[in-house]
């Protein structure tokens, strides 16, 4: 018995939904299903990609944001180091929910609209 071409396996669509929420690696999942959007499967699992790849962009904004939040804090006191460290310690635990959620939502066929970064996407 030959096992179908391409992505049609129930595995690669996990692979590819997996990769969906993992940061940049979310640009395999938009590049493979975007061509070949006129699949139901490829079209969910590139709206999941374009949601993490926005959700990507977004987390590295903040980065940014905080590198220079914290060359500021660091200047006036301890009180700024802490704020600082709250700051990175948020970024990471918001990521990180957010992108569990994503794999829930899309490892149980659910549609779903991340907030802020599905806006973007």
């Amino acid at each position: 018995m030959a096992e179908p071409a391409g992505l049609e396996r129930e595995e690669d669509q996990t692979i590819l939904l997996l990769l969906c929420y993992l940061g940049i690696f979310a640009l395999i999942p938009y590049l493979i299903c975007g061509g070949r959007r006129s699949d139901p499967r490829m079209d969910f699992a590139f709206r999941h990609a374009r949601q993490g790849l926005a959700l990507a962009i977004l987390v590295m904004a903040v980065s940014v944001a905080l590198v220079f939040g914290t060359v500021f804090l660091a200047g006036l006191s301890g009180a700024g180091a802490l704020a600082a460290r709250i700051g990175w310690g948020l970024r990471l635990l918001l990521a990180a929910a957010a992108a569990v959620t994503g794999w829930d939502k899309a490892f149980t066929r659910k549609p779903w609209l991340l907030p802020l970064a599905g806006g973007l996407a």
